[in-house]
């Protein structure tokens, strides 16, 4: 594999306002659709490196920019991002490495999570456009979360599927639930939280510390 560690570390040196080499890399777990690194530099510093092919930069960008948001609101740990990047071969993302320990306190998890779901906005959405996996996911602002559900997520998802091969028939019945997402929320109005938007068990942890 072909990896221009010398720009990965020429990206890292350029935010830090110094220097670095990377002397060590080692191949770790990243998620089903990246590759992912455990860097080591000079001063053995350790890095955690995500890549993708050179396209996927915008994926990266739109991931630094989340950890950030989350991080801003003090309630759970996130890995802090350092830059994002491309190289001839990949797009890369560098963060803080986090060493991962033991099994998540699910009731410590959940206050925390409670606590950045208390971070709020005046409309649903996001400033800037994301991905779920490698799938492009919509953020544009709408006043309620009806809207924004059924247009942003469900109908994108639908016609998305549409485009990939999915039955007319099927394709149909999706629209049809479209139309009674509302029946749902008769008696509540969701209120604009800062979300995770991919939570499930491989995107949490616990370091030594808990």
């Amino acid at each position: 594999m072909n990896i221009e560690w010398s720009q990965i570390a020429d990206c890292i040196s350029d935010q830090l306002g110094e220097e670095v080499n990377l002397k060590s890399s080692q191949a770790v777990s990243g998620g089903c659709i990246n590759q992912a690194w455990q860097v080591t530099d000079q001063n053995k510093s350790i890095w955690f490196v995500k890549m993708n092919n050179p396209n996927r930069i915008s994926m990266f960008e739109a991931e630094l920019l989340g950890l950030q948001e989350i991080i801003k609101t003090q309630s759970i740990r996130a890995p802090k991002p350092l830059c994002t990047g491309q190289t001839s071969q990949h797009s890369f993302l560098v963060m803080e490495y986090l060493a991962f320990k033991g099994t998540p306190d699910a009731i410590k998890t959940g206050i925390q999570l409670a606590n950045m779901h208390r971070h709020s906005q005046p409309t649903f959405g996001w400033h800037t456009d994301n991905t779920i996996g490698s799938t492009a996911q919509v953020n544009k602002h709408e006043n309620n979360w009806i809207d924004f559900w059924k247009k942003h997520r469900l109908a994108f998802q639908l016609d998305l599927a549409l485009s990939k091969g999915l039955p007319r028939h099927n394709y149909d019945s999706g629209l049809a639930l479209i139309e009674q997402v509302g029946n749902f929320f008769e008696d509540y109005q969701p209120i604009a939280s800062l979300l995770h938007g991919d939570l499930w068990g491989g995107n949490c942890s616990s370091d030594e510390n808990g």
